[in-house]
Order: C-alpha cells, then sequence, then structure tokens
C-alpha cells in the first residue's frame, strides 16, 4: 500500500452474510487493511482452569480501515450478495 492510497483510507461497516466475515478479514489482511470487530471477553473454567475467549458481539459485523478502491474490489469480488457496506446506505 502507498503512502497515498494510506491517506485516502476511511472507516467502513460491513455486514457479512453466509458466514463470510473470517474470509473477508483473510483478504483484508492480505492487503495490509486495518479491521476490527467488537468482542466480549469471556473467563470460562474448562478442566479446572480459567480460559479467556473472545466472543464477537455481532458475528457478522466488520469495520475496515480501507480506500474506496478496496471496498470496491470486494463488492466485485463477493458480488455484493455476501456483504452490505453501511456507506452505501
Amino acid at each position: 500500500m502507498t503512502m497515498e492510497q494510506r491517506d485516502q483510507r476511511q472507516w467502513y461497516a460491513i455486514r457479512t452474510f453466509h458466514n463470510k466475515a473470517t474470509t473477508v478479514c483473510r483478504i483484508a489482511e492480505r492487503e495490509e487493511v486495518e479491521w476490527y470487530t467488537p468482542v466480549r471477553e469471556e473467563e470460562l473454567l474448562e478442566g479446572g482452569e480459567v480460559v479467556v475467549r473472545h466472543t464477537p458481539l455481532m458475528p457478522s459485523l466488520l469495520f475496515l480501515r480501507a480506500t474506496e478502491e478496496f471496498i470496491a474490489r470486494l463488492k466485485v469480488e463477493f458480488e455484493t450478495g455476501f456483504f452490505l457496506c453501511y456507506s452505501d446506505l
């Protein structure tokens, strides 16, 4: 990602469908796009030990800090049927 592209990034809220959040995150990481999903931290007792688990608050909601070009490529790749970009509303 060039310095000019970094300056053009903005946050997008994206709702994925059909369990595609993981796929979108992998693409974002590959393209060096920052992403975030709100999680709830839970402490569970498993086998006598406390285990901390992070569970998404809304599994289909992602926030991406990306360029318009990246979002446009995602729309083409997923044929817009797998996610909704809230900046379009």
